[in-house]
This record gives C-alpha cells, structure tokens and sequence, in this order.
C-alpha cells in the first residue's frame, strides 16, 4: 500500500466524501517541513486533488485538513440578476467570480435555460447549491478537484472489494478494497445507493465505511 500526500509519507487519515458538496481529508504525514498551498493526495493510485485549509508540523509530523478543490467556494460573491439565459451562464460567473474550475462532465447539462435567477450576496458554495436546486440538479467536489454538477443518479460501483461487516442499524457497509479504485459516493453497491463515504488509511489496512438510504 502506498499512500502519499505531496509526494510525502501517510501515516494514517481519514477521507470523508458526500454525495453532494465538497469532500475533505484528516490526515497525518511523515514530514519535515509544513505542507501547505494544492497537494495531490494519493492513496495507492486514487488521486485527490485539494487544498491545505490547517496544519502544522509536532515531533517530525504534518496534521492537518485537505478540503477538495481550490478552497474557494467560501469565497462571498456580489449579487447578480439573470433572466432568461442558458444555466451555464451564471454557473459560469461563480467558477469565475470564486476561483474553483468546473467539471467538463457538467458542460452537458448547462444548455438548460434560466427563467429567472437572482444570485444573492452570498458564499460560493452556497450560490452553486441554490443554483442547482433551482435546476433540479445536485453537486459534488470530484476527487480531481473539479466542481461537478448532475442530475441525482446511483450508477453501480464498477469496484472490487470483500465485505468486512453490515451494519444495517446504522445503514453502513463496511469494505476492504482488493484493487486501488475506491468505491465512490452517489453509486449503487450491492444493490444500496451509497450516499456518503469515510476512507480510513493506516499502515496495516485500507477501509471504506459506505453509508448508504
């Protein structure tokens, strides 16, 4: 198992990722110097892109927390009127206007038309949310880094795995990869819409907790 942020060591972390919003990392690093700034984080081939919110270096190691994307979507963007215009034209304005990059998977689904819109002042991440409502859309920060907006859909998970425990109280499967994909959230598993994902790494062992509705 090789997991690595910016090209350094994992100790051990925990990856929290929602259907919809921004996903985020917990994780401590063998390191010498502070990390800081976009890093990759790497979990033996699975690549996730963020940006460092904390951190800070005690007894030769790094913790902090890695929030997915350019850390922009609390960025407070001015208000701004639309009427009748294509949906990709005030999505635009705030990938422009807060500094994040939208997914090119999005680019299908922006061609709808926009009534009537009025974006308050308000953060980023909060405009994209009521802009998608509004469209009947959800949104999620993809592991690339990338602001994805769709339609709710659970497609099955193409991942290979071995069940460790269902907590069916707690809605909660428990797996262990066999490969480097990891299942993601707003997928279908065993026949459970996966809705929100924990990925726990340490030295001895990968797991993924899928909690599912």
């Amino acid at each position: 198992m090789s997991y690595t942020l910016a090209g350094l060591p994992v100790i051990s972390g925990t990856v929290y990722e929602p259907s919809v919003g921004v996903w985020h990392a917990d994780l401590e690093v063998d390191a010498a110097e502070n990390i800081t700034g976009g890093v990759t984080l790497s979990l033996d081939g699975t690549t996730f892109k963020g940006t460092v919110k904390r951190g800070g270096i005690d007894g030769g190691r790094w913790s902090g927390l890695i929030v997915g994307g350019n850390l922009k979507l609390m960025t407070t963007l001015t208000g701004k009127s639309y009427v009748s215009c294509p949906l990709s034209i005030p999505l635009a304005d705030i990938m422009t206007d807060s500094g994040e990059v939208l997914d090119a998977a999005s680019e299908q689904l922006t061609a709808s038309t926009v009534p009537a819109w009025v974006r308050s002042r308000d953060t980023a991440g909060n405009a994209l949310s009521t802009l998608a409502t509004s469209a009947g859309l959800i949104w999620r920060m993809t592991r690339a880094g990338t602001v994805l907006l769709s339609a709710q859909s659970f497609p099955a998970a193409e991942v290979s795995f071995t069940k460790i425990k269902n907590n069916t109280a707690n809605a909660v499967l428990t797996v262990a990869p066999d490969t480097s994909t990891l299942v993601q959230p707003a997928t279908t598993v065993d026949g459970l819409a996966i809705s929100y994902v924990v990925t726990a790494i340490s030295a001895e062992s990968t797991r993924q907790h899928l909690y599912y509705t």
